[in-house]
């Protein structure tokens, strides 16, 4: 741990939990920063509700509140302290990316406004993934020199493969026994269209009476009660509720392939935790980046037919169910959490030595 007198400061307007991938980054860089620095401090919104304002008038005040905090570094979510120029701004994606490829809500083109504020104003900016670099670019015209990709990473001393033979598992949804090959496909995330939603539904309608030499289960993790009713007293698809980060893990070492038909992420954290866990993935361009195209045990797909997911689930289960230690291990070396906290410290202890400069001129 490196004693500094000098604070540094997480700002996410959330705070830190499971509740989304932004939330879910700030908890394992929460945990990064406090075992290498002597001084971090958590800043995010208070109690005070101000309705459907919320999301404007917080980052508005935490924006005030750091220029009276001195001797600091400044890591932000993107828009989340707009008006204050961040030392390192974290951008998991951009709104107007959400905008153009899922639409979204009446605030929406405010908060993409705060967010190109926050990066035009911060010194340095870290971009999740290739594409959210070039939308940064792209849409909010950010000088691509200040710009570097440090993409999320995966804990693997939390997500690791089951030692378990998946072949022998009775993994089915109902929890009945059958003479059928069982493949137990899962998704993860809010139930949401922006992450797939009604080609989720399409999928669990067409397995009710989807007959083959497989029997095809779909296991739900998600919180997003208001929309469990699409998905109850079916028999092949199981919504798992309440789920917080400790039995993450057991969901994912209960399947053998993920589905994410998402619209738009960033750099999806349930797509690494689930290849980190042994799972081969069929996604979107979305979930399936640049930066895991080339993998074989990732699936580039639309999602167009439930029929065409079902018999993509049938070929990636022959081909990776043997394989999870080796998905697992090519995951790890290049989406690790050592690799990443190495580069963040190094970022950080740079702009410590410049800080340090500029306070001895």
């Amino acid at each position: 741990m490196i004693d500094n007198k000098t604070k540094i400061i997480l700002v996410s307007l959330l705070g830190v939990k499971n509740a989304g991938g932004v939330e879910r980054v700030s908890y394992y860089l929460k945990d990064i920063l406090e075992r290498n620095f002597s001084n971090v401090k958590l800043l995010e919104r208070g109690r005070p509700s101000f309705g459907k304002f919320s999301n404007i008038l917080w980052p508005f005040l935490l924006s005030l509140k750091l220029y009276f905090i001195k001797d600091k570094i400044v890591i932000a979510n993107s828009w989340n302290c707009y008006l204050y120029p961040a030392d390192f701004s974290i951008h998991h994606g951009t709104m107007k990316g959400t905008i153009v490829h899922v639409g979204a809500g009446k605030t929406a083109g405010l908060i993409a406004w705060m967010e190109k504020l926050s990066a035009k104003k911060a010194r340095k900016i870290l971009s999740v993934s290739e594409n959210c670099k070039s939308e940064l670019i792209n849409y909010y015209k950010i000088d691509e020199n200040k710009i570097d990709v440090l993409n999320n990473f995966v804990d693997e001393t939390r997500f690791y493969p089951s030692t378990e033979n998946s072949c022998s598992k009775d993994n089915s949804a109902s929890g009945k026994k059958s003479s059928a090959k069982k493949i137990t496909v899962l998704f993860s995330g809010a139930l949401i269209e922006r992450k797939g939603l009604s080609k989720l539904k399409e999928f669990s309608d067409f397995l009710e009476n989807y007959n083959s030499e497989y029997e095809i289960e779909l296991l739900i993790a998600s919180n997003t009660s208001e929309e469990y009713s699409k998905f109850q007293n079916k028999k092949h698809t199981k919504i798992c509720s309440g789920l917080g980060i400790d039995q993450m893990p057991d969901f994912y070492r209960k399947g053998d392939i993920l589905i994410f038909p998402t619209l738009y992420e960033g750099f999806s954290m349930s797509t690494l935790e689930a290849l980190a866990s042994g799972l081969c993935v069929i996604g979107t361009e979305f979930a399936v980046t640049k930066e895991l195209e080339s993998y074989d045990f990732c699936c580039k797909y639309d999602f167009a037919s439930p029929e065409q997911t079902a018999k993509l689930c049938i070929e990636m289960y022959n081909k990776f169910f043997d394989k999870k230690e080796y998905i697992s291990k090519k995951t790890v070396e290049r989406f690790g959490k050592a690799e990443y906290e190495k580069r963040i410290v190094e970022y950080i202890n740079s702009a410590l030595k410049n800080k340090n400069r500029e306070n001895a001129e």
